[in-house]
């Protein structure tokens, strides 16, 4: 994703990038990945910021999962 985001930025002028991440149920490896510095020092977060994360949930079951986690408590 890394050398995406760079070769991106590189090659065209760009205003905003959207990354889109199904399948992972936590962002927070995607904002660490903005401030991971390479073996020369540098980092996505040199070139570009990390502005907002956006979540969405599955608003259909949501209530059971919060129920099963207070039971499991």
């Amino acid at each position: 994703m890394i050398r995406k985001i760079r070769q991106l930025i590189r090659s065209q002028h760009v205003d905003h990038i959207l990354i889109e991440s199904s399948g992972i149920s936590d962002p927070l490896p995607i904002s660490v990945a903005f401030e991971y510095k390479n073996k020369s020092g540098k980092c996505v977060s040199d070139i570009c910021y990390l502005d907002t994360i956006i979540t969405v949930i599955d608003c259909f079951n949501i209530l059971d999962y919060v129920i099963y986690l207070q039971i499991q408590d």
